[in-house]
Order: C-alpha cells, then structure tokens, then sequence
C-alpha cells in the first residue's frame, strides 16, 4: 500500500506541473500553440521496485534518464487506454487563461475508471521492444492515461494520468529542444512487481563458511515472444565475507542463473550455472537443467527467498615414508635406511565430492637417488588396470584413474584412497646433508567448464597441485689404520678387512669406489666392481658408505709385517640421530584456515654417535708388533755344532793313534 500510494504521488505530481505552470503562459501570445499540429504520447513501461522518493517529476521529454532508475527494468504486456477529456477548443481557452481553475486527474477518474471522456482508438499494450506503447495523431486536447491490463506479476496499477498535449516545457537544461510546448511527449509510468530472492551459502568441504568465492547472477532478458535466451549480467560481481554468505533481494519476475567466477586458490571452481525462476512471489530451482553438483536448496513462498547451500572441492595429499627400525607401523615424513635396501612408502590423497566432473586428477611419484618399484604400486579397494592405471615416469610413476570412471572410484567420492609401494635406495644417494627426497604431487582441474549453457567453450584453465615430500637419509663409518700409536706418521695403507654384519657372520659384499672408498650394493646393478676385502688407501684410511644405523664389524684379515693380526672383528656401532627441520611453503584461504605445507627444503641437525657430528661414524684402529723369539739355527747351535765336530775328530784321531800303537 504504501508503493502504491507513493507510485500515485509521483504521476500526480507529473499532472499538477504541467498544470500549474498553466498561468505562467496566461498573458503570453497563445499563437504559439498551433492547434492543426498533431501530437503523440509515448509509454516507456518499466517495472520497479525501488525508492520511488528518489524519482523526479517526468518532463515529457524522451530520454528523461531521471525517470529511468538504472534498476528499473523496461515491462512489455501491460495494457494502456487513452481517453480525451478536453478538445482543442476546451484545451486552447484553458492555456488562454478563461478557465481559471486547475483540473486534476480526479476531476475525470474515479477508483481508476473514467467517468466522462471519448476513448480515442483501441487500448494499447506495450509489446514492443522496452515496454512501449505509442498514442499517434493526437490532437491538441487534455487525455488521460489509464492503465487497464497487466501481467499477472504485476502487484498493483499504475495511476492514471492527466497529460496535455502538447504541454509545457519545463526543462531548462542546456540539452533541451528550446521549444516552448511539446506535442510529442514521453512518459514514463513504472510498476511494483512480484519479486523474490535468493541467499546463496557457500561452505569449504569440511561444512564451514567459505569466504571470497565470487559470483555472478545473470537473468534472461529476451524480448516477449523470442526463442533464444538472452542472459544479461545483473549488477555487479558478489564475493562471500566470513560467513560465507551472499543476498540477491527484490529481483523482479524471470528467469536466472547463478555462476562462480572464482574462488581461494586450492579449491575447485564450479563454473555450472546454478538455475532458479521467480514468478508470483515464488522462487524455483530449477533442478532440470545443467547445474551444480551437490546443490542442497530450500524454499520458503512465505518469504519468497531460495536459499541455495553450495559446497567448494579442495583435495588433499600426504606422503609418508616407514620409519626404519620401528616396532610397529609408524609412517613419517623423514628416516634413516642403508643403500639398496627396499623402502616401503604410502600416499593418501583426499576424493572431492566432484571428481566424476573433473577433466583432470593424477598422483606423480618423483623420487631423487630412489628408484620407485612401479610393480608395487597399490591402491587398497581398487583394482590395477580396471579402475586406474600406473605407468613409469622416470624412477618414478604416475596414477591416473580409468576415464569414464568405474563405479568403485566414484563411490570413493568425498573419501580417501591410500596408494602403497616401495623404493629402493640407489648407489647415488646422498651421505648426510639434505639427504634423499621422493615428492609425491597431485594435479587436479581448478575450474569445472560445463560443456554446454552459459560459461561454456572456454579452455580449462591450468591445473592446481599439491605436493608433500618425505626424505630418506642414509650414513657412512670411516675407519683410520695406524700402527704402535694415534699419529700421522703412523698410518698404514694396505691393511685389508672384511665388513661383517655381526662378530661371526660371512663377510658382506661391497662396491669398491677406489681409494680405500667402499659402498653397499643394489641388486641387479651393473657396471661396478664388487669385492669382500676392503683395502686401506694411503692415508690409512677406509669409508664404507650407505650404512643404516646399526652395528657392524670390520676382521681384519691383513697387515703389514711385523705386526700382528686383530685378535678379533672391530665393533662399529651406528647410533646417529637427525632432527629435520622442514622449509614450508604455507598456504591459507580466506579464512585464515592453513590449506597445506608445501615441504621444499629441510635443514637437518645430526646428533648420536658421530664424529664430527654432521658428518659420519669415526673409528681409530691400532696395530702392534709382534713378540721376538729366539732364532732356530743361530749362533749357538753353530758353536756347538764345531764343538762336536771337533770331539768327534779328536776322537776319531786318538783310536787311530791307539790302533797304531797297538801294532
């Protein structure tokens, strides 16, 4: 009631202008009326539902910009009747000043009917372009504008209205035509209609408010009786705050949709236009066209407002290496493992809700001094080769689910898969220092394009990703051989060992590297040399390379002469301990939420048993001479040797000499 009554004031006050600036003309020369001309009035129909104390009095003039609210919209179907209330002769002594008294719109309209006036032609309905209704061939008279059909959005009546022609110019502005009286006039009567409207809630996956995801609503602005749609941007874009929600009111019957533009990196945006109807008060999502999946809506008539709950996709990833050595299962980020051994890994990766509508979706397994085993590759509940496929990339792999998708993988949606398999840790891998990644990294569609409707044939835009990263290290022992003492001078080279894995156990086989450099083997490698005898170099020195922590025994099976052999295998006993302290890459959204940790670099700190402690396992080894013996066949023995030959002649000689005598 209270648009209505403000809708009047505004027509009315169109009618008394034009009237009361009647005296001001009283004494001018009436000849300016020429009253063979013929006039016209043209209805620009619009509906609006705004502030009509903001509306200025119409001036009859056509494109009265000030009567077109940039909210207004242009109104086709509302029917119009003119009547003539006064002829020429009436309307000349009006403006010649005999009639003194002012006539209103009330003086020829009663509860919207006309009481007294001659219709002139058939009513017309505005079903041209814009709403507009045009009343040609006029004569010089007074007529009132009746308002008599409209749709049936349509709340209420446009007043009727009081209009001369021609009528008196009274706009002063610099663009006018200059003319005194205006015979072609405009008028532009608007209308309140039905109206409705939608609140959009927009949460992240986890069910809380999502903030700046931007939107766009569009409306269906064809001409009446046209095929095609023509969808025209209504205002201006619309971006979620805190709590994640977005108001359209006051929208006028038609038909419309809702499209995301954008929305915090990370997540997937849904560019499927989200369709809904107002009509009569009534708000309708219309659920048979292309729109959003996971669309929840409710709808009350009551306050004529759809309510449409949307939820935002953001998977997730995380990589976890087995901690060596641990009595149960305890994945995590960073550990320590001896060159060739087999390394068991684990990638989780969070399903969105929308996977079945995403173009792109791989995991891509990037390991440095690893070698992935692409034969290992399992994902617990799928089936390899059915449901997705692995394929080598480098010493690595990648996944990628079977297109169209099985329905196993899409009953995985909203949940989780986890992909095991194993590496092995390659001769080349790095002792210490930054120690030996393997990235895992999932590439995924940013943006959903429907392929049909609004937002459609525009290419995919790049792709978001999501890294995590573990890191395996892997140690070395360095052993220095002297003899008698601690002391440069002491080192000996050419002392050679076996490694051991305990006291009594067979030697292990090792790469030789050359210079007294030794490592652990890979299985299945060629091209190196392989040996049991690890050999000091000249510095009196042995590095065996790509130990695990552990113990480990080193028999010395040669040395040097006049020393003697160990007497038993020199323990070396690994114990060394890293604290990583890891470099992020950290992410929020809008609400300050972190969305991940990007592991670039680490920095780690190695502690235990080391010597010095961010380098390796140090050992000092001592030989000793031996104890000195007497010397079989020595001096003595000859002495006594010629003592007894020297007996035994003498002896010889006297029983010659008695024989001799004898005779």
């Amino acid at each position: 009631m209270k648009t209505m009554k403000k809708l009047l004031t505004i027509l009315l006050a169109i009618a008394t202008a034009a009237m009361l600036a009647i005296p001001a003309f009283a004494s001018s020369d009436t000849t300016v009326i020429n009253e063979d001309t013929k006039g016209s009035i043209t209805v620009h129909k619009y509906e609006y539902n705004g502030d009509w104390d903001d509306l200025d009095a119409g001036t009859g003039l056509n494109g009265d910009a000030r009567n077109v609210p940039a909210d207004a919209e242009a109104l086709n179907g509302v029917t119009f009747t003119l009547y003539q209330v006064k002829n020429t002769a009436d309307t000349l002594a009006y403006f010649n000043g005999s009639n003194t008294t002012v006539v209103t719109v009330d003086d020829y309209v009663t509860n919207g009917a006309i009481k007294t006036g001659v219709t002139i032609g058939d009513p017309k309905t505005a079903t041209t372009s814009g709403g507009v209704a045009t009343f040609s061939d006029l004569d010089v008279g007074f007529y009132v504008l009746i308002e008599t059909a409209h749709p049936a959005n349509v709340t209420s009546f446009a007043a009727p209205a009081l209009i001369a022609v021609p009528m008196v110019n009274t706009d002063t502005s610099s663009n006018n035509d200059n003319a005194e009286w205006i015979y072609d006039i405009n008028v532009y009567p608007k209308n309140t209609t039905s109206e409705g409207g939608v609140t959009l809630v927009k949460q992240g996956a986890n069910g809380t408010a999502l903030s700046g995801v931007t939107f766009r609503l569009y409306k269906d602005t064809r001409a009446a009786g046209a095929a095609t749609a023509v969808w025209t941007k209504q205002g201006d874009d619309a971006t979620t705050p805190a709590n994640g929600t977005i108001n359209w009111d006051n929208l006028l019957d038609g038909d419309y949709y809702i499209i995301e533009t954008s929305a915090p990196k990370g997540y997937i945006v849904d560019g499927r236009p989200i369709y809904f109807s107002i009509s009569q008060n009534t708000v309708t999502y219309d659920s048979t066209k292309t729109k959003t999946s996971g669309v929840t809506t409710t709808v009350s008539n009551d306050d004529k407002q759809l309510t449409i709950t949307l939820k935002n996709e953001k998977p997730d990833l995380t990589k976890e290496v087995l901690k060596n050595g641990a009595t149960a299962a305890d994945w995590v980020h960073d550990t320590q493992y001896s060159i060739g051994d087999t390394i068991p890994y684990r990638i989780t990766v969070a399903i969105p809700a929308n996977i079945a509508d995403l173009t792109k979706f791989e995991i891509t397994d990037t390991p440095t001094n690893l070698k992935d085993v692409v034969d290992s590759v399992d994902i617990a509940g799928l089936t390899k080769g059915t449901d997705y496929t692995v394929t080598a990339s480098g010493d690595g792999f990648k996944v990628a689910f079977v297109t169209p998708l099985t329905n196993d993988v899409k009953a995985l949606a909203g949940g989780s898969i986890t992909i095991t398999y194993n590496a092995v840790l390659q001769g080349s891998a790095v002792i210490f220092g930054d120690g030996n990644p393997n990235t895992a990294k999932l590439e995924y569609s940013s943006k959903i394009v429907p392929s049909q409707g609004p937002g459609s044939g525009g290419d995919e835009p790049e792709p978001y990703s999501i890294e995590d990263k573990d890191v395996v290290y892997t140690y070395k022992a360095e052993i220095v051989k002297y003899k008698d003492s601690v002391a440069d001078v002491n080192k000996i080279a050419n002392v050679e060992f076996q490694l051991l894995t305990s006291a009594t156990g067979d030697a292990v086989t090792v790469v030789d590297l050359g210079n007294g450099e030794y490592r652990l083997p890979v299985a299945g490698e060629t091209g190196t040399t392989t040996t049991t005898t690890l050999k000091t170099n000249s510095s009196g020195k042995i590095t065996i390379k790509g130990l695990e922590n552990g113990t480990y025994y080193l028999k010395e099976t040669k040395t040097i002469d006049g020393y003697n052999l160990l007497s038993a295998p020199v323990e070396l006993k690994l114990n060394i301990s890293e604290v990583t302290i890891w470099k992020h890459e950290t992410e929020f959204d809008n609400n300050g939420n972190k969305v991940k940790d990007y592991y670039e670099t680490n920095t780690t700190t190695f502690g235990g048993n080391t010597t010095p402690a961010t380098t390796l396992y140090a050992k000092d080894i001592i030989n000793k001479k031996g104890f000195t013996l007497p010397q079989t066949g020595g001096l003595g023995t000859l002495t006594l040797s010629v003592i007894g030959c020297a007996l035994v002649l003498g002896g010889a000689l006297v029983l010659v000499n008695s024989k001799k005598r004898a005779k």
